[in-house]
């Protein structure tokens, strides 16, 4: 027997959680965070693994607007979108980032299964740092996520925090 849509989005939505305890910044002992906005539970884990594996805290979401949530909230070094996701597609969540002052400089890697040259142009134009293709090369994203925390790294005069202060 199918579940209901109901029972399916609310396990969707139970999924769709912080990978880690507590709901301060104390809680990620000076590692760098990335929001995970992705659908697909399958590739919403293995992109977390390939985060985690590189030394990265990281906050799940299952929709754009989770991920706007979580970015304003949780104060990120970097958000990963997809394009295509219930609750508004990545590009959306992009401009509603960047329309945010909060957010407005958050490095973004964008990964999509439907890559073109006009999309990867919005993209950029928007500030995208890096704009993958799935699947995506876990080495390729390691190394994208690595110069964004190098870069965030050597500019700590950013809006959030690099490691806690104790």
């Amino acid at each position: 027997m199918q579940p209901s849509p109901q029972v399916s989005r609310e396990a969707r939505l139970r999924s769709s959680a912080l990978v880690g305890t507590g709901t301060s910044p104390a809680w990620r002992k000076g590692k760098p965070t990335v929001v995970i906005a992705e659908d697909d539970p399958v590739y919403l884990h293995l992109l977390s693994q390939i985060a985690i594996n590189a030394g990265w805290f990281v906050i799940q979401a299952s929709d754009a607007m989770q991920a706007i949530m979580f970015c304003v909230r949780q104060d990120p070094t970097c958000v990963m979108l997809d394009v295509n996701m219930p609750g508004g597609s990545g590009m959306l969540a992009l401009k509603r980032l960047r329309a945010n002052s909060r957010t407005s400089n958050l490095p973004v890697i964008v990964v999509t299964g439907s890559p073109t040259a006009s999309l990867e142009t919005e993209a950029r134009q928007q500030g995208v740092r890096h704009f993958l293709s799935k699947p995506v090369d876990p080495f390729t994203l390691q190394a994208a996520m690595q110069v964004i925390w190098e870069q965030r790294k050597a500019t700590p005069s950013s809006s959030a925090p690099i490691a806690p202060r104790g």
